[in-house]
């Protein structure tokens, strides 16, 4: 199978903590994606989020800093044995918190659509959700 890596960079008008916060916190995680979700500030525990769309587990946590994830879908396009890693780096700058991302290992059929789905339904919700 092919797969392909995905980066972007994202300046949020807030601290880096705020950011992991909204991120890890399931009750501020749904309220901006307006999906559900079912996840907690804890390594090794399992996540979901975006109503199941999004499963995998916490494997490196650093508040305020850093979230490394197993990740994958439920899309029959994704095989099932296969899962990608996805890695929020944050940091505080002068202009608000800078976050790094990276998804790496994505199948290459989802990889367009995945990546648009971070700009559409994770970092433009979270921007509006922290600026409201």
């Amino acid at each position: 199978m092919k797969t392909r890596d995905i980066h972007q960079t994202i300046q949020f008008q807030t601290t880096a903590l705020d950011v992991y916060c909204c991120l890890m916190d399931e009750r501020i995680h749904s309220s901006f994606t307006g999906a559900k979700a079912v996840i907690s500030d804890s390594e090794g525990s399992s996540f979901s989020s975006y109503d199941g769309y999004a499963v995998g587990k916490n494997v490196v946590l650093e508040r305020g800093k850093k979230i490394v994830q197993s990740w994958r879908t439920v899309d029959e396009q994704w095989p099932a044995t296969h899962e990608s890693e996805a890695a929020f780096i944050l940091s505080d700058t002068a202009e608000g918190c800078k976050l790094e991302f990276f998804h790496t290992g994505v199948p290459e059929a989802l990889a367009d659509r995945i990546e648009r789905g971070w700009y559409e339904y994770y970092w433009e919700p979270l921007s509006f959700y922290l600026n409201r």
